[in-house]
């Protein structure tokens, strides 16, 4: 690893420079069959970004797992840096939130006084679960 990073042909990403940030990302999209992909560098940046995706709009919930990382590990920001209300679920055993649980959650009805629902975030490899891998059958 040290040998590939001290000979990685390296630049500035915003123009396009570091070819190989360029070719990771080219990959992992590849890999997951997407369009694209971002390289961040670390897994709570990440957490975060995705927050603020799927939330878009200030003041609005993010369905979460009692027992993921935004909730047990990343000190609040969810709330505090992405201004998105954290509606925590209890997790079950192997990382999952049950279907019912979550359709629960999602206020039924348009009210200003209500939180609106903007996403639903579900950990995967679950590390507070035994590492668990959610099943793709679940995620479907």
């Amino acid at each position: 690893m040290r040998h590939a990073m001290a000979h990685a042909i390296v630049g500035d990403d915003v123009y396009g420079d570091d070819l190989t940030t360029t070719a990771l990302q080219k990959r992992i999209a590849e890999i997951f069959g997407k369009e694209d992909a971002l390289f961040l560098p670390s897994g709570t940046m990440c957490n975060l970004i995705s927050t603020m995706v799927l939330t878009p709009e200030r003041g609005r919930a993010l369905i979460i797992g009692s027992k993921s990382h935004l909730v047990s590990y990343e000190r609040g920001n969810t709330a505090a840096i992405a201004g998105t209300f954290p509606m925590i679920l209890e997790n079950d055993n192997d990382g999952t939130i049950s279907i019912e649980k979550i359709e629960a959650a999602i206020p039924k009805v348009v009210d200003p006084h209500i939180v609106p629902v903007s996403g639903i975030s579900l950990e995967s490899s679950h590390n507070v679960c035994n590492g668990r891998v959610l099943r793709s059958e679940y995620l479907s």
